[in-house]
């Protein structure tokens, strides 16, 4: 995942972590909304926090870092489900940092589905800055 520190501020402490799983696949035409409840997500912001001794995002552009999810193949499997498209993964993750005066928070989820070559589709929840 690309991101960048669009502020003016260095972000200190950056920390990220994400939840990993699947959902069922809809039916053609149907919305995300009837195989994503809102309460798939659990708050992964509310277990992330900056640390003192992370790294420092200085301000840059909007994609100048990469981001790689951390789960291992133990972890997280691809399976036939996924690849016949009746399973769809969803990465929904947070990146903690603080500022001079704040710790914030920034919250999102993507959907990736081999109907769309796993490209990164929004969720319809978990995309906040916090």
């Amino acid at each position: 995942m690309s991101y960048g520190n669009i502020g003016k501020d260095p972000a200190y402490g950056f920390v990220a972590q994400e939840d990993i799983g699947t959902v069922d696949a809809p039916e053609p035409q149907a919305s995300w909304y009837t195989v994503f409840p809102k309460n798939t997500l659990k708050d992964v912001c509310k277990r992330t926090s900056a640390s003192d001794d992370a790294g420092v995002i200085y301000p840059s552009g909007p994609r100048d870092h990469r981001y790689t999810a951390t789960a291992s193949p133990e972890e997280f499997k691809i399976t036939p489900e996924i690849l016949n498209g009746a399973k769809i993964i969803f990465v929904h993750g947070c990146f903690a940092y603080k500022t001079f005066i704040l710790e914030r928070k920034s919250e999102y989820c993507f959907l990736f589905s081999p109907r769309d070559n796993f490209s990164a589709l929004r969720c319809p929840y978990g995309n906040n800055v916090l």
